[in-house]
């Protein structure tokens, strides 16, 4: 079952498209306010990542509430003309910083002030980005605005919470990261569950800095967890702990008796439908040679709109030094394809009006790819073409996607059997 629990935390994790995405939009905030407040070149340094972002426990799929919490330095002299003013000087901060945000992302009104944050919200599936105006305190920690009340300065430390988070992630060797991204993973799939991400967080360090062990498999440690989570929830929440202490409990007697299948179902019902299927764990996951922690899926990358009218296909040309080109259909008519063959991928019959993007993935399987199982998608640098080799044997594809006012509405792939053998037939 280790497998499966590996495959689920990839399963969850957020892919480097994700992560970057996450990237452009905080530091494209970022930059705004710094090119209005500041004469220098923005380099990163007026922000200040904080929250799950910084911890690495946001998960995928991102929903609508999942934002990145970022921290924005404002020059001194700004503090004495809020601090000043006779009404409320932390709301008149909030809107100022709204306004010069909105001449910039011109093409959306969804910026929003209230509380201490400034809320961006970006289109669907990809992170909002929560900005936190504030001033450094000698000792290091942040004076920040809060509208209610009439407004006041609140003090905030976010850097304590950061490094107790990271010193329990180092001690546990990445056990903290894991289990928190699991938990909210449950956490999501259980929806009547009254538990905030930063709670989630803190109950994962208490319970680790208590009970963990370097040899303890991921399922120990789930059933463990929720045993601890009980006698710590509040009363509102303990049948949702229950619920799943139950099922995690059925999971292991299954385990136990060699039913993994039945194990499977009961880890679902608690996490949700990214964890694996015993059948599909077997192809993905608990085979070692084709599983690979690298692979991304467009799903998760893109919204997905493929009942339309575009189609196209890949076509895949073969080429080697001292004969001439041929395609890929005509040569398994006669052969199976042998390695140290070059590979020249391209899109055919195309129906998708431009503009568009064009995204590659490449999957390897079998023994001799082991480590080279690959599986990343990559933006196509505008040739819609992928150039490849024929290194390994085994049976590989390779798959495209047009992304289009940033929709995934069309896609196809094509299997690459190679191998050293002549096909008489």
């Amino acid at each position: 079952m280790k497998k499966q629990f590996e495959k689920f935390n990839t399963n969850i994790r957020l892919t480097e498209t994700q992560e970057l995405d996450a990237k452009t939009k905080y530091d494209g905030v970022c930059k705004t306010l710094h090119n209005y407040y500041y004469s220098s070149i923005y380099n990163g340094t007026t922000k200040y990542l904080f929250g799950s972002y910084k911890k690495k426990t946001n998960i995928r799929p991102i929903v609508s509430d999942q934002d990145v919490d970022v921290l924005f330095y404002m020059p001194d002299e700004e503090f004495e003309k809020y601090n000043n003013y006779t009404g409320n000087g932390q709301s008149a901060l909030l809107a100022k910083i709204k306004d010069i945000l909105k001449n910039t992302y011109t093409t959306t009104d969804k910026i929003k002030a209230w509380g201490k944050v400034i809320l961006i919200e970006f289109s669907e599936g990809k992170h909002n980005i929560e900005l936190l105006p504030a001033w450094e305190n000698e000792e290091g920690t942040f004076r920040i605005p809060n509208t209610e009340n009439g407004g006041s300065w609140d003090k905030f430390d976010p850097r304590n919470d950061v490094d107790i988070f990271q010193q329990s992630n180092t001690k546990t060797k990445g056990q903290t990261v894991n289990l928190s991204r699991m938990i909210k993973a449950w956490k999501r799939n259980t929806t009547s569950l009254n538990l905030k991400s930063f709670q989630i967080e803190n109950f994962v360090i208490d319970f680790l800095d208590a009970n963990y062990k370097e040899d303890d498999e991921y399922f120990d440690i789930a059933k463990k967890f929720f045993e601890y989570l009980l006698n710590h929830i509040d009363e509102e929440d303990e049948s949702n702990v229950q619920t799943a202490l139950n099922h995690a409990n059925k999971a292991l007697e299954f385990q136990t008796s060699g039913k993994y299948d039945k194990a499977c179902e009961e880890w679902k019902k608690i996490f949700g439908n990214e964890f694996p299927k015993w059948n599909t764990s077997i192809k993905h996951a608990y085979m070692d040679e084709n599983y690979s922690k690298y692979e991304q899926y467009i799903e998760d990358m893109f919204e997905q709109d493929l009942d339309n009218d575009y189609r196209f296909k890949i076509q895949c040309d073969i080429m080697q030094d001292g004969f001439r080109k041929m395609n890929l259909i005509n040569i398994l008519e006669k052969y199976i394809l042998k390695v140290d063959k070059k590979l020249e991928f391209y899109i055919k019959n195309n129906t998708v009006p431009q503009p568009y993007k064009v995204y590659w993935k490449v999957r390897n399987f079998g023994y001799e790819a082991r480590n080279d199982l690959r599986g990343q998608i990559t933006l196509d640098d505008g040739d819609e073409i992928k150039k490849e080799t024929t290194s390994y044997k085994g049976e590989h594809f390779v798959e495209c996607y047009i992304i289009k006012d940033n929709v995934c509405v069309a896609r196809d792939n094509i299997k690459i059997p190679i191998s050293g053998e002549i096909n008489n037939g």
